[in-house]
């Protein structure tokens, strides 16, 4: 038994980033295809990119409010692959997957084993692995990629000769992702510059880099003839986005602060009581990691839900797993066990994530879904109410417009567009938002006008839902949406 561990230990030595990224594959992959396609960050992300594919323009034709990799990568890959949910599920496969292959990276670089360091990784897939593969393919995976990736070269930074240029390319990347996590990462770097002064000079350096990456930058959406519309919905729409959008979920949000707490008492208690363990390089690796995840952890403003609270808690995990090793690093622990049941939880979940593949596919096949829909799991409910909507609005002698959070269901498969009003959502509408939307609304002539019976999101405008139900005619309903008339 002793020499079949050792024969297992060994061999995840010696092969360990391959037998990584085939097991953690297989464990995700499950999960993220056999998953339900609802309206919500799923569908309005896929909606957006499609537009791209489809020859429509970003923050001209579709209101995306964050800076544009995202969904730039999702076109490419769209036009390698085929543009459909299937693609677009694939994309989250492997950003959740190189995900933890940073965090094992991570990990690795903090001076541990290979095999404490996939024992680490592994946790932190129990702790946020299902959460994370349930947002679904999106923007802020992406960011917190990045971010990862950059921490490790920071701590790795005595390695690379030119290594502010590698870390301004990753901080460049993380702003073009997402903008905000971007300057919540400038300002953790700040702060650990103020704290390691000697790093002062690399953060010239870096910022001057990121000065000329963001004038190229602009200049090429200049060029696109999007600037305006990327200024408009980026920037100035996000005021009205945090002022009506507030949201938070307490549980999650008391959990968020519990443990940025027991990390910060651990920082503390470390770094004062006299017989701790850490050395100067430990030292230094927490205050980097610290930096980071409580600047991070900003991304939840102003939604603090499970989606973003669980991104943000994978820095603070980190952190809180790296100084409990450190602090019970002394501590013999015979690894036979620990190895037999890190075995036997790989082999469940692998196991489980094989039968989700097999449970997917079984579907999609059957579904016989072609074009853009193949890959979905929607609800029999979901797929009369996408047939007969879009039969009607097919049929429609006058114009159709969806003023609904669930319009993507029929716009993308008959590959329209009607800008912002096909995402009506309060902090996507660019400035003057709500006022600015209302107004269009009120100049369409000779349109039909579906909205929900009832409010389905809680970024809709009320005053938008009003606006049309008072001054529009009503002449009729179809599945949950009211129709109306404009004259």
């Amino acid at each position: 038994m002793k020499k079949r561990i050792k024969k297992i230990e060994q061999f995840i030595i010696k092969h360990d980033k391959l037998f990584f990224i085939i097991v953690f594959f297989i464990m995700i992959i499950g999960k993220a295809l056999y998953m339900k396609t609802l309206p919500g960050d799923e569908m309005w992300n896929f909606q957006n990119i499609y537009k791209m594919y489809n020859g429509y323009k970003i923050y001209i034709d579709a209101n995306v409010i964050t800076t544009p990799l995202f969904h730039f990568i999702g076109v490419i890959l769209f036009k390698l692959f085929g543009a459909n949910f299937f693609v677009f599920k694939m994309y989250n496969v492997f950003l959740c997957l190189f995900i933890f292959f940073g965090i094992y990276k991570l990990f690795k670089t903090l001076k541990n084993d290979k095999i404490n360091s996939l024992i680490f990784t592994f946790i932190l897939f129990l702790l946020s692995g299902e959460k994370l593969i349930g947002i679904t393919a999106n923007y802020n995976s992406l960011a917190i990629l990045f971010v990862i990736y950059a921490i490790l070269l920071n701590i790795n930074k005595e390695k690379y000769k030119n290594y502010f240029l590698y870390e301004a390319i990753l901080i460049f990347l993380i702003i073009i992702t997402k903008q905000n996590v971007g300057i919540y990462y400038i300002i953790g770097y700040i702060i650990y510059a103020i704290i390691e002064p000697k790093q002062l000079k690399q953060l010239i350096k870096i910022f001057g880099l990121l000065f000329v990456f963001s004038v190229v930058f602009l200049y090429i959406l200049f060029k696109l003839n999007v600037l305006q519309g990327f200024i408009n919905y980026c920037f100035i729409g996000i005021k009205e986005f945090g002022q009506y959008n507030i949201k938070v979920d307490v549980y999650w949000t008391l959990f968020l602060i519990f443990i940025g707490l027991i990390n910060g008492l651990l920082i503390v208690f470390m770094k004062y009581n006299s017989k701790s363990k850490m050395n100067d390089r430990e030292k230094n690796n927490v205050k980097i990691i610290a930096c980071f995840s409580y600047m991070i952890g900003l991304i939840n403003y102003p939604i603090f839900n499970k989606a973003h609270i669980n991104c943000s808690l994978i820095l603070q995990y980190i952190l809180l797993i790296y100084m409990l090793y450190i602090n019970f690093k002394n501590i013999k622990i015979n690894k036979k066990y620990v190895i037999y049941l890190l075995s036997l939880l790989i082999i469940i979940f692998s196991v489980e994530s094989i039968f989700f593949v097999y449970k997917y596919f079984n579907i999609v096949v059957n579904n016989k879904y072609e074009d853009v829909y193949f890959g979905t799991l929607f609800d029999d409910n979901i797929k009369e109410k996408i047939e007969n909507v879009t039969n009607y609005i097919k049929n429609s002698k006058k114009e159709v417009v969806s003023l609904s959070p669930d319009a993507a269901l029929y716009m993308i498969p008959l590959k329209r567009s009607n800008f912002e009003m096909d995402l009506i959502l309060l902090g996507n509408l660019g400035k003057n938002g709500e006022s600015n939307i209302i107004e269009k609304v009120s100049r369409l002539e000779n349109k039909i006008i579906l909205i929900n019976k009832e409010k389905i999101s809680l970024q809709e405008s009320d005053k938008l839902r009003e606006y049309v139900m008072k001054n529009f005619e009503k002449i009729g309903e179809i599945e949950d949406l009211l129709v109306f008339e404009t004259k």
